[in-house]
């Protein structure tokens, strides 16, 4: 995948990652606890995808910057 592909793969998950806290703090102070936890887990999931992103684009950032010297 290029660098792009990556960028676009984080920024997406930040992105689900602030809906799905805003979405979290609403139902908490809604007093919608089942809902706390499923908007919980959908950013604790969109976190982890988003840094195993950042962990390959910085692998194949630094691959192509070996490669060039």
């Amino acid at each position: 995948m290029g660098k792009t592909v990556y960028w676009a793969v984080i920024f997406l998950t930040l992105i689900v990652n602030v809906v799905a806290l805003h979405h979290t703090v609403e139902a908490y102070f809604g007093r919608e606890h089942e809902e706390v936890f499923v908007y919980t887990i959908v950013g604790v999931i969109s976190s982890i995808i988003c840094f195993v992103a950042y962990l390959m684009w910085r692998k194949a950032e630094y691959k192509k910057a070996d490669n060039h010297n």
